[in-house]
């Protein structure tokens, strides 16, 4: 075999495993309830302690989230916390007219001097083909949402990307701290609880 016939040969079967999605689909979209995600966050807000969140919570709110910001080159994501903390992420993304399911370990939490959550990508599949992250990423910073920024194979994301929700009176919230232990998502959620307390006392007085 020649050595073009050859490379081709190899392209042809990189290909193949980059288009090969060895995941199980998402649930289709709207049928993603982050309902019960989002009681914890406003919970977490009244008590000042971490909203607790399992994978599928926390896979809820980002999904809902990417909806509400009209992306469509990432439908959806789901998320697993695995014994070590460490967590695994699954996005189907679609990239110049192909679907590809990219599949990702992560450490993931909270930078305190840049306020951002930080997600350090420690292995990173495209189908079944591995790929190196930092090599990756470096092709997608173009496409990050606006305020998030990378350095080598870590990721830094704005809250807003997560947990900025319209509530009662116009009180803004937002995701202001992130851990990832025991099998779940600990996230702090502030919000302007003056705007709330406002609200709560104009309802009182209907009721009264």
């Amino acid at each position: 075999m020649s050595v073009p016939v050859l490379l081709l040969a190899v392209v042809g079967i990189l290909f193949a495993l980059a288009l090969n999605d060895p995941n199980a689909p998402l649930a289709p979209g709207g049928e993603t309830d982050s309902s019960a995600a989002a009681a914890k966050l406003l919970v977490a807000a009244g008590t000042g302690k971490p909203a607790e969140l399992t994978g599928e919570e926390a896979g809820a709110l980002m999904t809902r989230k990417l909806a509400q910001n009209g992306q469509r080159a990432v439908s959806g994501v789901r998320l697993t916390v695995n014994s070590d903390n460490t967590v695994d992420a699954y996005l189907p993304v679609s990239y110049k007219g192909t679907k590809l399911g990219v599949s990702a370990n992560l450490t993931v939490g909270w930078d305190s001097a840049k306020q951002t959550i930080r997600a350090e990508v420690n292995s990173l599949k495209i189908g079944r083909l591995p790929v190196d992250p930092a090599w990756a990423l470096s092709h997608a910073t173009d496409s990050l949402p606006e305020g998030a920024g990378r350095e080598g194979n870590v990721l830094y994301l704005p809250p807003p990307m997560f947990g900025t929700y319209g509530m009662p009176n116009d009180a803004p919230g937002s995701i202001s701290g992130l851990e990832v232990r025991d099998g779940k998502f600990l996230l702090n959620f502030s919000v302007d609880m003056a705007k709330l307390e406002d609200y709560l006392k104009e309802q009182l007085k209907s009721i009264l």
